[in-house]
């Protein structure tokens, strides 16, 4: 976290009230733990005020809101996501010796997120039918495997 916290922090710019009572960093770090810990906005948002119980901080539909203006378009989200990654991939390569082998392990995943909405969207795809839908969100992953870890490069 402190990692996170001193390098990537500063790229991120979300607008938030004067009379807000929490901050971005509040709103980032929640999006940390969500995303270590593969969970959802609204349960994510809960657990984390369970450990954090004198904080005032943002419920899922707030965090959400917020969250949103940041990433308000496909190409955004992809800008942020390769300078937040590139960041990590040039410190892990500075300061650990996991990258500085040749030989590495990859593994491609292609994952599929289940969709409910509108199917005209240009990135749903249908499949076999799953979790009461036939349609998906399908992104392919490239990790580099080391002892049991995934270190994300692309998405």
């Amino acid at each position: 976290m402190r990692i996170l916290k001193k390098f990537i922090y500063p790229d991120f710019e979300i607008e938030i009230g004067k009379n807000c009572k929490f901050t971005q960093n509040d709103l980032l770090d929640i999006l940390v733990f969500i995303a270590k810990e593969h969970d959802f906005a609204n349960n994510g948002c809960i657990d984390y005020k369970d450990d954090h119980k004198f904080q005032d901080l943002p419920n899922g539909e707030s965090f959400l809101y917020h969250i949103k203006k940041l990433l308000n378009s496909k190409e955004r989200l992809m800008e942020i996501f390769e300078k937040v990654n590139d960041k990590i991939f040039n410190y892990t390569k500075e300061h650990y010796n996991l990258l500085n082998r040749r030989m590495h392990r990859l593994a491609y995943d292609i994952h599929k997120v289940p969709y409910y909405g509108d199917k005209s969207d240009e990135y749903v795809r249908g499949s076999k039918h799953e979790r009461g839908t036939s349609y998906f969100h399908h992104f392919l992953t490239c990790d580099i495997v080391n002892a049991g870890r995934r270190f994300t490069i692309d998405v």
